[in-house]
């Protein structure tokens, strides 16, 4: 695994880990996340955010967040290991969520609005809104509830839904004659039945 150019890595420096763990990674990998809390805290420092938190999520939709009212920020578990190897989208998006803590304490700006924009160029960061499309991966689904007849997909889920064991019972809201007509597949069985 590559390890980190863009971020610094003081050993002597001690951030107080979050409350979440970052789960089953493999020893190189901590030391890239142990860097990259490191990177984000002394940015924070740096900046003017002492009292502000750094931590870590398990969001699969969006790449980090900053919590105006909590202040603090966190980043996407599965955002840093699916871009481990370019260093540069995950420092970009320390920085876009530190200019959302900027213009939150200078100018009480929530949005992606102008004075947020001035604050990322200030601090090096794209004055962009949104990630690129492929920045965080499509998240997988395990199951997925279809329509026997037609194939159609009404719902996907992680986990197996707990009313599973009453399909047969059921229909979708305001389409009766799906009664009885719904199954729930293993994602990768999708493409092999009908369609």
């Amino acid at each position: 695994m590559m390890t980190f150019s863009v971020f610094p890595s003081p050993r002597s420096v001690l951030c107080s880990p979050r409350s979440m763990t970052i789960g089953n990674l493999q020893s190189g990998n901590r030391d890239s996340f142990r860097d990259i809390e490191i990177y984000a805290r002394l940015k924070m420092d740096e900046l003017g955010l002492p009292d502000w938190k750094f931590g870590w999520d398990r969001a699969r939709r969006r790449l980090g967040v900053c919590r105006l009212l909590e202040k603090s920020i966190s980043l996407s578990v599965h955002f840093v290991r699916a871009n481990l190897e370019a260093p540069h989208e995950i420092r970009d998006t320390i920085l876009h969520e530190i200019a959302h803590a900027l213009a939150w304490t200078r100018h009480g700006e929530r949005t992606h609005g102008p004075r947020w924009k001035q604050i990322c160029r200030e601090i090096g960061a794209v004055p962009c809104a949104a990630a690129k499309p492929d920045a965080i991966r499509v998240t997988t689904y395990k199951y997925l509830l279809r329509l026997k007849t037609t194939g159609e997909v009404v719902g996907k889920y992680h986990r197996r839904p707990a009313f599973a064991k009453h399909l047969k019972r059921m229909a979708l809201k305001g389409r009766p004659d799906t009664l009885g007509q719904l199954e729930l597949i293993p994602s990768e069985k999708q493409d092999t039945s009908l369609s």
